[in-house]
């Protein structure tokens, strides 16, 4: 699975199915079809490109919506799992208990 959204498109000289980046198919952007190497140019007046344009804008905000739902989960993780000192006494006490924790098991090397 790619980290990309991707658009699969259909070339109107050879018919062939291939897929681009869904950031490169915007209204006015020039495409080649890896196959035949035809230029493609999206008009956003078309019906048939009009939809590709949608869909790929659709799977652009998709992975925008990922991105920050990621991101937002992980900053709630960091806020509930560690939260910062309020003042010195209260690291230098954490870094002691850390001290006085027995130290993991060595590994063998080799």
């Amino acid at each position: 699975m790619s980290a990309l959204p991707h658009a699969s498109l259909l070339c109107p000289n050879c018919y062939q199915d291939f897929r681009v980046a869904a950031w490169r198919v915007l209204p006015g952007a020039e495409i080649g079809c890896p196959h035949c190497h035809q230029i493609m140019r999206f008009d956003a007046s078309k019906p048939e490109h009009r939809h590709t344009i949608d869909r790929a804008r659709a799977a652009r905000k998709k992975q925008r919506e990922r991105i920050e739902n990621h991101k937002s989960l992980l900053t709630a993780r960091a806020e509930v799992s560690r939260p910062m000192p309020e003042d010195l006494e209260e690291l230098v006490r954490r870094l002691r208990e850390l001290l006085a924790m027995d130290p993991p098991p060595e590994r063998r090397r080799g």
